[in-house]
């Protein structure tokens, strides 16, 4: 069995095909340590399709969502209250001085 790692398999992909073309099994380790095994597979057994966890939203998904969620006139409010709170700590504990600030500005 051959080994490589993770960062072999993005700079020497095709030499690492060719050993499993040869009937070699490749080891991938991932800081010394093996976390897959490579095999050419065999005509007998198929290779199953790796399934998406997280499949894009349908159009219907979407639309349930949308009826879901509250209309944009309600949340407007919110969200320009949350920056007003947000921007009163800002102002109430600068990041910098005032002398800071006035040189900053004069910079441009």
């Amino acid at each position: 069995m051959k080994k490589a790692s993770v960062s072999d398999l993005r700079t020497r992909l095709n030499k690492i095909l060719k050993w499993l073309e040869e009937g070699e099994s490749v080891a991938i380790t991932r800081q010394g340590k093996v976390v897959a095994h490579l095999v050419l597979p065999t005509e007998a057994s198929p290779t199953p399709m790796l399934e998406d966890p997280d499949p894009p939203p349908t159009p219907a998904a979407d639309a349930a969502v949308a009826e879901e969620s509250p209309p944009v006139e309600e949340v407007r409010p919110v969200v320009q209250e949350d920056r007003l709170t947000q921007l009163g700590q800002l102002l109430e504990h600068p990041m910098m001085s005032e002398d800071e600030a006035a040189a900053f500005a004069e910079r441009g």
